[in-house]
């Protein structure tokens, strides 16, 4: 029925499938097994944008409703169609469904690596100035660069300075995960850890670990990503070492030694 032609039909339908979307599982299954997704996804490009945000907030509970759901909307055109909407001009609550779409789609995923697809539309939305955008779209990039057999290639099509100057930011939402995302890059071989330190990341590392007001996840993430660059070259440790972190660390031992006591033995 989503192919008629009739725009106030075809919006009465789609809020029919939002319904059944956010619904029990069977409900979401029921979409599924009749193609219903597909016939949302043939919408995301549609002009009228109300009716793509409803699509889009009904894709996005399907997408949290099982990691299997999350694999079949991946391989579909789902993400290039993702793509294509956060390249143009809309209006922000559709950027925001986007987005928070994306981040559905990564979270949880069983093959983490599958969301790789979706790091193109997550760097044009590092761009934005929005908290909700910024948040949303860290969030499904700490999911993303988790995968450790795809964290190079993953690290590589970041935008690495953006990420490590959103680890600064007031807003916790968005520090915790872009910390998060530097950590995971610092546990990962050369090629991620040379794209943090040649983007200014040891000083924006020990800037944050020394600041009197860190947040607790922020300082166990900075803690977890300085620890490993310690252990890399010994131009590494000596920068680490000039920024003063070994001071900052025996006051972590203190207080919270379970996140610093690691530091001190690299």
């Amino acid at each position: 029925m989503l192919d008629i032609n009739d725009d106030s039909i075809r919006k009465e339908i789609t809020i029919i499938l939002i319904n059944l979307a956010a619904c029990e599982s069977n409900c979401v299954e029921l979409i599924r097994s009749v193609n219903g997704h597909k016939k949302l996804i043939e919408l995301v490009d549609f002009s009228d944008l109300t009716l793509v945000e409803q699509c889009l907030w009904a894709l996005g509970n399907m997408a949290g409703d099982s990691a299997a759901l999350k694999e079949v909307l991946l391989s579909t055109d789902l993400p290039q169609k993702l793509s294509t909407l956060l390249a143009k001009e809309i209006p922000l609550s559709l950027r925001r469904m986007a987005c928070w779409v994306i981040s559905h789609l990564c979270h949880s995923t069983t093959h983490v690596g599958k969301a790789q697809v979706l790091l193109k539309p997550l760097n044009s939305c590092l761009r934005q100035t929005d908290s909700q955008v910024l948040s949303e779209t860290l969030w499904a990039l700490s999911k993303i660069i988790q995968d450790k057999f795809t964290r190079a290639e993953t690290a590589k099509q970041i935008n690495v300075a953006k990420v490590l100057e959103l680890m600064g930011s007031e807003i916790t939402d968005i520090s915790i995960p872009a910390s998060y995302i530097v950590g995971c890059m610092c546990a990962g071989d050369c090629t991620c850890t040379s794209l943090v330190v040649e983007n200014g990341g040891i000083k924006a590392l020990c800037a944050l670990f020394k600041s009197p007001s860190i947040d607790i996840f922020i300082s166990k993430y900075t803690c977890w990503a300085i620890a490993n660059l310690s252990l890399g070259s010994a131009s590494h440790l000596n920068l680490l070492l000039d920024y003063g972190v070994t001071q900052k660390a025996a006051e972590l031992v203190m207080s919270s030694p379970e996140y610093a006591v690691f530091l001190l033995m690299s």
